[in-house]
């Protein structure tokens, strides 16, 4: 197992980490903008 992988896996989960409650965020100021 190359020595990458472990902190490329990590990478990626901490880049979902920042970026899921993002787009929550983002989606829920377009529907607040829609419905208003």
């Amino acid at each position: 197992m190359p020595p990458e992988a472990p902190s490329s896996l990590a990478t990626l989960l901490f880049a979902a980490g920042a970026v899921v409650p993002f787009t929550v965020v983002l989606v829920c100021f377009v529907v607040g903008l829609v419905k208003r």
